[in-house]
């Protein structure tokens, strides 16, 4: 019998760098880059950008995740009012 080995789902995919504006030539999501040569190229801003969405977004799920820890269900901590009814 073969066993099959399941690889974790990671809580957020990697940023494609195709779904930002690239900052160098103004290419739109999923356009490439323009380029004089003709094989189609990615500026490194555009990866670099992509690479920090990822790290920003990370830092946001972790942080989202401590506030989850600290108030037991994920819910914002509000003052909770209650009134009696008699």
């Amino acid at each position: 019998m073969l066993k099959t080995i399941k690889a974790p789902v990671p809580p957020r995919l990697p940023l494609s760098p195709f779904s930002l504006t690239c900052p160098y030539c103004k290419a739109k999501r999923g356009q490439e880059c323009e380029d004089n040569s003709s094989q189609p190229s990615t500026h490194l801003e555009r990866v670099q950008m992509a690479a920090l969405a990822d790290k920003m977004g990370n830092l946001r799920t972790r942080a989202e995740k401590r506030a989850r820890r600290a108030n037991g269900n994920g819910a914002p901590s509000l003052p909770i009012h209650a009134t009696l009814v008699p």
